[in-house]
């Protein structure tokens, strides 16, 4: 579990160590404020960093590396969570972006679960 405290400005709010993990699952609950940005960044091999999804359509019609998600992300209210579950073979780390549609910032909380290649 990892609670950060976000402002309007899209920041990092969980990096998850993907290395020999095949499937993520990661809940998002808004504590304050609902967000107005969501976005997954990879990590690969050779270390850069990739935008994998930041559409609202990413998550509402999950494909590539999102197999599921409970809706659109991107608008997460205060008082509820979301959740998505990431096909994460092949990179190092998953990064979790978010930001505040509030002036007065977010508080967000992220539970990740992992299950290991086989």
């Amino acid at each position: 579990m990892t609670q950060t405290t976000i402002s309007e400005t899209l920041v990092v709010i969980d990096t998850i160590p993907t290395k020999g993990a095949s499937v993520l699952t990661a809940e998002i609950a808004v504590i304050t404020n609902a967000l107005d940005q969501f976005v997954v960044k990879g990590i690969t091999q050779g270390g850069s960093t990739l935008t994998l999804k930041s559409l609202s359509t990413d998550y509402t019609s999950p494909a590539g590396i999102v197999t599921d998600a409970s809706g659109n992300l991107l608008i997460i209210a205060a008082d509820a969570s979301g959740w998505l579950v990431l096909d994460v073979r092949g990179f190092e780390e998953i990064q979790l972006w978010a930001a505040s549609g509030n002036v007065g910032g977010s508080t967000v909380t992220t539970f990740i679960g992992m299950s290991q290649n086989r």
